[in-house]
């Protein structure tokens, strides 16, 4: 399994440590406490961390000293007492690591009845796989994160998080970051940040896609998911299978709208399919949603697919407003699969026939876009449009080359979508209908497909000129 050479390291590590004490921790995490009316101050002698054998050592290490700020504001009659205020301390720390199996490790105090978080970023360029564990001074892994290294085509890597109640005495743990996998020969970057915060979710831990939230989704119906996210760092995930029929119409997508109750935080929300790989049962985390927003998104999902959403802040741990933790409201509904689509217009134009060749929309060689609109629809006839529906619309050359662009359906089922394309080669020629001159042309294709599964739903052909002037007849 994937997770013994994990613990081989571990093992290995921990014989270093307590039988020939050569370690080396990091340089300490910088604590910064976000209390309100409090400014707290822990700090970590690493020194004597390295050469504690016990907890109680380990414990003796943190001095913490305690200074009131002066509030000029109006004292309530009934104060409020320190369980009642929100508490959030952040740390961050930006290493590098080597080779494959290279690792570094950080001792983190962890107060009793605080809520461990832990994010670990890695630059979406990097050709490395690094994982996040929690450990104890006895080298046991509390909790780990060890996605399969994916950037989602650019995007970006999907950080490793994890989350910890610690529900026993002010003590130490240890964050380990390992590198699974490694390529190249110079060091490569990450970031670690933690938090620890006194505000703890009804469903925390649910930190990474294993320790998801399961919820149903009701084809038809508006389904509402609620929750706060405690801090900058904190991610809350949820699991559902994507229903197959609404009545008797097959289903191709969710659309996805997210609200936040608070001014100052808002919530990004993501989707994402994940492959378990069968030899080690790790997985890979693949990002379906076109883009990372706090806008609504419509996102096309095969029926019976295991879907999993991620809601995360919008801020950072430098701008994150402690005093207004963002209570969540997610709606999701799902969309019907259509039947079939039309393309209305390609750059604005219309159909266009040259003799032998058919009908086609015709783009003119100074143009190096393509404005395609059309519509999706679902039952008989006209049909009826179909909303929020996930599409790819593709450019496809004589030659075979694709340019495509994700959109979606809105009002009545339309949609509309630019892409970027090459210029023609001049495969065809014709007569251009003024007994004068010739066009030459590719013959090109426009598709759209549902994204859920790639299905083509509309496709007519487009003449490409070759150039703006037309070529007078021998």
């Amino acid at each position: 399994m994937r997770r013994k050479s994990v613990f081989k390291t571990l093992a290995l590590t921990a014989c270093v440590v307590l039988m020939q004490s050569m370690i080396v921790f990091a340089d300490e995490l910088p604590v910064v406490d976000e209390t309100v009316g409090v400014e707290t101050v822990e700090t970590v002698q690493t020194e004597e961390i390295a050469e504690a054998e016990s907890t109680e050592e380990i414990e003796e290490t943190v001095e913490t000293e305690t200074e009131v700020v002066e509030d000029e504001t109006e004292v309530p009659e009934e104060p409020v007492t320190p369980t009642d205020t929100p508490r959030i301390m952040y740390g961050t720390v930006t290493d590098t690591l080597s080779a494959s199996g290279d690792y570094k490790i950080y001792p983190v105090p962890c107060l009793q009845n605080m809520y461990l978080q832990a994010e670990l970023f890695i630059d979406t360029n990097a050709r490395v796989d690094y994982d996040l564990y929690l450990i104890d001074e006895n080298f046991n892994i509390i909790t780990g994160c060890d996605y399969l290294a994916n950037n989602n085509g650019g995007k970006r890597y999907l950080t490793e998080n994890i989350g910890f109640v610690n529900t026993e005495p002010d003590r130490y743990y240890y964050l380990f970051v390992f590198a699974s996998y490694f390529e190249g020969t110079e060091p490569k970057e990450f970031t670690l940040d933690y938090g620890l915060t006194s505000v703890i979710g009804e469903n925390e831990p649910a930190e990474h896609a294993a320790d998801a939230t399961p919820v149903v989704i009701t084809p038809g119906a508006t389904n509402t998911i609620t929750g706060t996210l405690n801090s900058a760092i904190d991610n809350d995930w949820y699991v559902f299978t994507m229903p197959q029929f609404d009545g008797d119409s097959e289903l191709c997508g969710i659309h996805i709208e997210a609200n936040s109750e608070s001014e100052t935080n808002g919530v990004w929300t993501e989707i994402y399919t994940r492959e378990v790989r069968t030899q080690d049962g790790r997985s890979t985390m693949s990002l379906v949603s076109d883009k990372i927003t706090t806008d609504p998104i419509n996102v096309g999902i095969a029926p019976g697919k295991t879907v999993y959403l991620r809601v995360s802040s919008n801020k950072s741990i430098y701008d994150y407003d402690v005093s207004s933790a963002p209570k969540y409201t997610v709606t999701i509904t799902t969309v019907r699969r259509p039947e079939r689509g039309f393309i209305n217009y390609v750059n604005g134009g219309d159909k266009h026939s040259y003799d032998g060749y058919g009908e086609g929309y015709r783009i003119e060689a100074s143009e190096s876009y393509a404005d395609i609109a059309g519509q999706v629809v679902s039952g008989f006839g006209m049909g009826m449009g179909v909303n929020d529906v996930d599409l790819i619309v593709a450019y496809i050359t004589e030659d075979g080359k694709e340019y495509t662009r994700h959109t979606s359906t809105y009002n009545a089922g339309n949609f509309i979508t630019g892409i970027t394309i090459p210029k023609a080669v001049g495969w065809h020629v014709a007569p251009a209908g003024n007994g004068f001159t010739d066009h030459h042309f590719d013959i090109c294709r426009v598709e759209v497909r549902l994204a859920s599964d790639n299905s083509v739903l509309a496709s007519f052909p487009v003449f490409q000129l070759v150039t703006s002037e037309y070529i007078v007849n021998p």
